[in-house]
């Protein structure tokens, strides 16, 4: 789901992270795009976990094209 703040990743057993947008550098993704599309496959790493609240923060990595 994209938002705009960032985008919601799934990252399997029915959990999502937050790619937060300002998370999001241009040089990791695709040559011409400013965002993240629905349906992009990305690498990213756990940047931040909130147990109390249920979130994961997430930085991409990659766009896998």
């Amino acid at each position: 789901r994209i938002s705009q703040f960032g985008a919601f990743v799934d990252i399997g057993g029915g959990r999502d992270g937050l790619v937060c947008s300002s998370a999001t550098s241009r040089r990791v993704l695709p040559p011409g795009r400013s965002g993240l599309k629905l349906g992009d496959r990305v690498v990213v790493r756990v940047s931040s976990l909130d147990r109390e609240r249920g979130h994961i923060g997430l930085s991409l990595i990659r766009v896998i094209v």
